[in-house]
């Protein structure tokens, strides 16, 4: 038997970028600032999964250790 594992380390993208939360909304986030030793982020929910989130929630206080980069796609549309 012949395995081969290849590791790829993920780079932290630069903001503005998508991201995803533990529930899988995901944002676009603008913004990241350190507030108290908190990273906080100012962005915008665009595809809700949760029943309680709606499209267009902004906060300039999303607890970024609750998201992390988006690797999908999102398309926007009337």
């Amino acid at each position: 038997m012949k395995t081969k594992i290849t590791k790829q380390t993920k780079q932290t993208k630069p903001f503005p970028k998508l991201m995803i939360d533990e529930d899988g909304d995901v944002f676009f986030m603008m913004l990241e600032r350190k507030v108290s030793g908190e990273q906080l982020g100012t962005g915008l929910l665009i595809h809700p999964v949760s029943t309680f989130s709606r499209v267009g929630a902004y906060s300039e206080s999303w607890d970024l250790s609750l998201f992390k980069d988006f690797d999908g796609t999102v398309e926007l549309s009337n």
